[in-house]
């Protein structure tokens, strides 16, 4: 028997498993930068006549005028900031830097969060002012109503940021697939390199790594030869571990001394072999080098500035972890549902009193970290934002598998605000309407249509609004949409005549976790099941029509 009801729950987990696939599968991932035009640096940049293209390793776009001169640089935040999720989703934002990188605006290209709250971003002039105070200012006050969205935003530009002290002002070229074809005559295409050294990969037409490549500048810039910094280009092998060759890309050096030191053919070519670790702790003393004669000091200019590079650390993509006092709360508030959850507090009528009021007052009203479809289909598409938001993962985590594993509804009963507000509101009279058996017995398959349209329209890539389908929104109440702050009061207003109204009858997110529930006693393939299964089918051949 017991064999029986863990294949169920390994069924209902490959069900949650293989839709979170559909999703992602079919939802258009913001997780790359987008072409600029012109008009969009004159904003800034009124002289403005042309935009590189992203540099590579950094990102960066330098803006020209008409000369030639550089007057600007443009950063997007993706996808360098593509594990920094909001709410359910990454933002883009486009940054406008000038020749001294301080920021002179910025602006929200696209978001994946829902977009009540990126209407509350961006309706925000004071949070976008303070934008242009960074990198000195620190944190910034994130957009009340819409905390997350605001924060990952603030998060990602700081980290573009960091990503622009890599643009070189005196070398503003970023690498470019004909310049490295020469030496990959078979690449068809560069992609940013996430490895530790940073820099750029270079790819052929199936997308075989064929080598590594990174130049020197910035790194290279305070290093002076006899005139000037010198800008080289270190070609790694397909692991990153090994030089390739080192060549000598742009130089403010007189030409006869670079001359001297590119075509000594023992000088750089004597570096090709070497490992990446023991080019950093080359020593020019200890194995005997001088440099070239004829151009000592630009030939120990180029060694230093490879050195400079190889040895500083690279603006890596992955996010740090951070672990706040309301991610701490909110663990806590798991624990203490879970001791509800499995002990005979739960039918004490004021314990029960009292944990409604936490849970409308701070995970409702003051957290709003609430599960809804918004949240799990942004997480299926953009990936679960654990490092971020550390207790909401928790939350959702636990919301899902508790009832997969024990067939204790732990998020519906003991978590969710909603459900604590219509509990209290239950209260205001004894007289309940009570529906007709059959009209009941319809209604309560209300949610789970709603489930069902939902991912069938998700999976075939519409973009729907789903925090417009569920009440979640309005608990932040700032930021919610009509639609959401209507389902939240009919749903509250429904509850005084009938127990749990919008629970029983409209919300989605709660058919997923009944669906998910299985207890001991369960071992059964049942209705919800074969519908589950002619669900995933629809959706699957959706996915594959479309």
């Amino acid at each position: 028997m017991k064999h029986r009801v863990w294949l169920l729950r390994l069924w209902r987990l490959s069900v949650l498993i293989a839709a979170m696939a559909l999703i992602r599968s079919q939802c258009r991932s913001i997780d790359r930068p987008v072409p600029l035009v012109k008009e969009q640096a004159k904003q800034w940049f009124p002289g403005a006549a042309k935009i590189s293209a992203p540099d590579g390793e950094t990102g960066a776009q330098y803006v020209t005028d008409g000369f030639g001169d550089l007057t600007g640089v443009l950063m997007q935040t993706l996808p360098r900031a593509n594990d920094i999720i909001g709410y359910s989703g990454p933002s883009n934002t486009l940054i406008a830097l000038d020749r001294n990188r301080k920021v002179k605006g910025a602006k929200l290209l696209s978001s994946g969060d829902t977009a009540d709250h990126v209407r509350r971003v961006l309706e925000d002039a004071e949070y976008w002012d303070q934008v242009r105070t960074l990198p000195d200012a620190g944190l910034i006050r994130n957009v009340s109503g819409a905390t997350l969205t605001s924060s990952a935003i603030t998060r990602g530009i700081l980290r573009a940021l960091g990503s622009a002290e890599r643009a070189s002002l005196l070398f503003p070229y970023p690498l470019e697939l004909r310049e490295l074809q020469p030496l990959f005559p078979t690449a068809t295409k560069l992609e940013h390199d996430p490895a530790a050294l940073g820099g750029v990969v270079v790819l052929n037409a199936r997308d075989a790594v064929l080598g590594r490549v990174l130049r020197t500048s910035p790194a290279s810039d305070p290093v002076t030869g006899y005139k000037g910094p010198t800008d080289t280009i270190v070609v790694l092998d397909p692991t990153g571990k090994v030089i390739r060759e080192i060549r000598v890309r742009d130089s403010y050096e007189t030409e006869e001394y670079l001359s001297v030191a590119t075509k000594d053919s023992r000088f750089l070519p004597g570096f090709s072999g070497r490992s990446v670790e023991s080019m950093r702790n080359f020593d020019l003393q200890r194995e005997g080098v001088s440099g070239v004669s004829g151009a000592t000091r630009t030939s120990l200019a180029v060694v230093e500035g490879v050195q400079r590079r190889l040895n500083e650390s690279s603006i890596g993509n992955a996010s740090r972890f951070r672990f706040e006092l309301r991610d701490g709360l909110l663990i806590a508030i798991v624990c203490l549902a879970g001791v509800l959850t499995f002990s005979s507090w739960r039918g004490n009528r004021w314990v029960r009193w009292i944990w409604n009021g936490i849970l409308i007052g701070y995970v409702g009203l003051i957290a709003g970290d609430l599960v809804s479809q918004a949240l799990l289909a942004g997480w299926a598409t953009h990936g679960i934002a654990w490092r971020s938001l550390p207790g909401l993962a928790v939350l959702t985590l636990a919301a899902l598998l508790v009832p997969l594993f024990t067939g204790k509804q732990i998020y519906c009963h003991h978590l969710c605000p909603h459900g604590a507000a219509q509990q209290w509101l239950g209260r205001l009279t004894n007289k309940k309407f009570v529906l007709p058996a059959t009209l009941n017995q319809w209604m309560t398959k209300i949610p789970f249509l709603l489930l069902s349209a939902l991912l069938l329209a998700v999976t075939a890539g519409a973009r729907i609004n789903l925090a417009a389908f569920e009440p979640f929104d309005a608990w932040i109440f700032r930021a919610s949409g009509m639609a959401s702050v209507t389902i939240a009061l009919v749903g509250l207003i429904a509850s005084v005549f009938h127990p749990l109204a919008y629970c029983k009858f409209g919300c989605p997110t709660g058919a997923l976790l009944r669906f998910l529930r299985t207890g001991a006693s369960q071992h059964r393939f049942e209705s919800r099941d074969w519908a589950a299964l002619g669900l995933l089918a629809a959706g699957a051949a959706i996915a594959l029509w479309g």
